[in-house]
């Protein structure tokens, strides 16, 4: 069997901290109302809202390692990455909703505001002798100017470590974020540190020169980079910034943006999102994904201003940002449907087939859609019912989920975790996954997964690797694990459904 390939990942939990951790609102939300991701849990509590528990909740898991595709898919199911660390937000329970947000040169509208900071970084690294480009083609204009300027350059490479990277991380952290709390190994983990295969990481000489000389490439030529990737901008031969991307197949996913905080003036955060995005241009159909969108944070709802189209995490389409503006603007959740198409208004999306796209399109604006996020997740929904019933279904079959509280999704203040689903990891509790989530695999749905026999797709290709007795194994017949296995491997089928985990190294 060949295990080059294999995904290796580490046990999927649940996150929970409060929210004066969460780095987005820091539990300072003027209106409580943008804590809840539905209208009806809001109406519910709005007189009582001591009542319940409203936290920093994700369902995340560490990957060892995985496939560049493999992680372009992860990143069109709502995935995101830190260093190895693999996470996605729980829609319906965090403090605030984070929604994958993509886009690419033909959605982006070059504002006055954008103009601007273009203007000011041509001055900032060019003669005065050279004049603004004409063209209202700002690819163009990028590329004339950096090839005019004596004074600036950019450098892809590798996301090895070097002290003088660090130095600039230090300082930006310090001055801008008031971090002081990090190191060169905490540096690493963050921005150096990836899943990917070795020869992925560090790529090969043709690879970095065609994307060192992306301004030079003809329009049938295309970039061929696949990995993980720093670009360090340069003036004057000093290190005044670096990007950190991932290149995939289907475009630039930014992980992180790194300057030097003297040039605060020149909006370099700016000028490193339009040169992205002209770099997405030289990758054939490619999109920029800027990370997550939160309506109600200027700190992440400034990606709007870029164009582009939100993750519909329940269908694995996009949808145009100016469609659903106005349905998440004080912090809701959606879920996006055509009202000429069917559907089960009692029964959670199927995801499995949802994880098994290829193709993760984008909805057309002429597309009517309405939000059925309140019909299948409100308060009055089945959800948590048909849930409860699945769980009777599964104990028989000797998979240990537990009933959850019919009567809201939220924890109560007076209610305390089971111990044996509580769990310590630095300054997080972690606990065994809900039963309810969005963008996860429902229990009916691993229910009719098992009764179609479905899970014997497992059957020696599934490896577990028992990290404390240092050995692996082949699972030969899933039905035979003790119970405890069986639940975390439905955990992880759930998390990234089950063509991912017949294709799994599992840590326990």
């Amino acid at each position: 069997m060949d295990l080059t390939d294999k995904l290796i990942i580490s046990r999927p939990l649940y996150f929970t901290d409060d929210t004066s951790n969460c780095g987005y609102c820091s539990g300072k939300k003027a209106d409580k109302r943008r804590y809840f991701a539905l209208d009806s849990w809001y109406e519910k509590y709005s007189n009582d809202l001591d009542q319940i528990k409203v936290s920093n909740n994700t369902v995340g898991f560490h990957l060892e390692s995985i496939s560049i595709d493999k992680y372009d898919n992860f990143c069109n199911m709502g995935f995101r990455r830190s260093g190895t660390f693999i996470y996605k937000c729980d829609m319906l329970r965090n403090c605030c909703r984070l929604y994958t947000i993509r886009t690419s040169v033909g959605e982006l509208t070059l504002t006055k505001e954008l103009k601007k900071a273009l203007t000011r970084f041509r001055k900032l690294i060019c003669s005065d002798n050279l004049k603004p480009n004409d063209s209202q083609n700002f690819i163009e204009e990028i590329a004339n100017m950096e090839k005019s300027s004596n004074r600036f350059k950019t450098v892809f490479e590798p996301p090895v470590f070097t002290e003088e990277k660090y130095q600039l991380f230090a300082k930006f952290q310090e001055e801008i974020h008031n971090d002081f709390d990090h190191t060169p190994k905490s540096f690493k983990r963050f921005l150096c540190n990836s899943p990917f295969p070795e020869k992925t990481i560090m790529g090969d000489k043709e690879e970095w020169c065609t994307l060192n000389h992306w301004r030079d490439l003809k329009s049938d030529e295309y970039i061929t980079r696949l990995g993980p990737t720093h670009e360090c901008y340069y003036l004057d031969d000093k290190l005044i910034a670096f990007a950190v991307t991932d290149f995939m197949k289907t475009g630039i996913s930014s992980v992180y943006f790194v300057w030097d905080p003297t040039f605060a003036k020149y909006s370099l955060g700016k000028v490193s999102a339009l040169r992205e995005l002209a770099i997405t241009s030289k990758i054939k159909d490619g999109f920029y994904y800027l990370g997550y969108y939160i309506s109600d944070c200027d700190k992440m709802n400034y990606k709007g201003k870029y164009g582009g189209e939100l993750l519909d995490i329940c269908s694995g389409d996009y949808v145009p940002l100016s469609k659903v503006s106005k349905i998440i603007e004080t912090g809701n959740f959606f879920m996006a449907k055509n009202p000429n198409e069917q559907t089960n208004p009692d029964e959670e999306p199927l995801m499995n087939e949802v994880f098994e796209k290829q193709c993760h399109k984008s909805l057309k604006n002429d597309i009517p859609l309405v939000n059925i996020s309140d019909m299948i997740y409100g308060v009055n929904s089945k959800s948590v019912m048909l849930s409860n019933e699945a769980v009777l279904e599964l104990n028989k079959l000797g998979i240990p989920y537990t009933q959850e509280n019919i009567t809201s999704i939220y924890k109560l203040k007076n209610e305390t975790d089971k111990p044996s689903e509580e769990m310590i990891m630095g300054n997080d509790k972690v606990t065994t996954i809900p039963n309810v989530i969005p963008g996860l695999i429902s229990l009916p749905e691993l229910v009719d997964m098992i009764k179609k026999h479905r899970l014997t797709e497992l059957n020696y290709q599934l490896i577990i690797f028992d990290s404390q007795l240092g050995k692996m194994r082949l699972v030969s017949d899933f039905d035979s694990e003790i119970p405890e296995t069986k639940r975390i491997i439905c955990d992880m089928i759930r998390t990234v459904g089950l063509e991912y985990a017949t294709d799994t190294i599992l840590i326990l």
